[in-house]
């Protein structure tokens, strides 16, 4: 198997994401499902498993948290953009076990997206294709994938918002990693992200103000993380 990932790193990371996506999309029971579950729960498995015997960790961001995050200023934006879904106050829609359920399933997603798209895809293309082909591909493909929505029940307008959303939010988190050689950050961020969406409380005007000042604020903060020097990549390679 680690001969088999190594030499086929953007096959194996696509491969991936499509049996993801697909199960994602056609898994029984909603999110917080005992089968939403076991399916998350084994995609998990498999790519840990897989990054473990690549002998790879450190390449794909789990050896580490940041040790420069001041350069990064220390990821106070990332924070504040993960807390965006909680701007308008917490609204309970779920209780209980299905509460229980939803959260683990979103710890797992969050682990699972920022694992194939940025730990295995972004630093596969990275290795191979350089650094804005692996940038591009990795935040395009992190917000196509949400099109998976349609067959969820979400309308197509939103699904276009979400997938555009997404985008610049796959551009942020690529950023993140690609300068702090670590996914602890996008992976943290991502989970509570995805269970916060779970406590929105806010109505449409609210809404749409929020979307934009969180894709208004993936932007720039991607771009400053973009624009810093080489020697801060550097410095957080040493580490690993």
């Amino acid at each position: 198997m680690r001969d088999f990932i190594g030499r086929h790193e953007v096959g194996s990371a696509i491969l991936l994401i499509a049996v993801y996506c697909f199960g994602s999309a056609n898994v029984p029971g909603g999110s917080d499902s005992y089968w939403c579950i076991l399916f998350l729960g084994c995609c998990a498995l498999v790519i840990t498993l897989g990054v473990c015997l690549s002998g790879n960790a450190g390449r794909y961001g789990l050896s580490s948290w940041p040790v420069h995050s001041r350069k990064f200023l220390y990821f106070i934006p990332l924070w504040i953009i993960t807390s965006s879904n909680l701007w308008g106050g917490v609204a309970f829609s779920e209780h209980g076990i299905a509460l229980a359920g939803t959260v683990v399933s979103m710890l797992f997603v969050g682990y699972i997206e920022e694992m194939l798209f940025r730990g295995l895809l972004f630093s596969a293309l990275l290795k191979s294709e350089g650094v804005v082909t692996a940038v591009t591909v990795s935040s395009v493909t992190f917000g196509i994938g949400h099109i998976v929505n349609l067959f969820t029940g979400m309308d197509t307008l939103m699904t276009f918002i979400q997938v555009v959303y997404a985008v610049a939010m796959g551009f942020m988190f690529t950023m993140v990693f690609y300068r702090s050689r670590s996914l602890w950050p996008c992976i943290i961020s991502h989970q509570l992200i995805d269970i916060f969406s779970y406590f929105i409380n806010y109505g449409m005007v609210l809404s749409w103000i929020v979307t934009g000042v969180v894709f208004s604020g993936c932007i720039v903060y991607g771009i400053y993380l973009a624009k810093l020097p080489d020697e801060v990549t550097q410095q957080s390679e040493m580490v690993l």
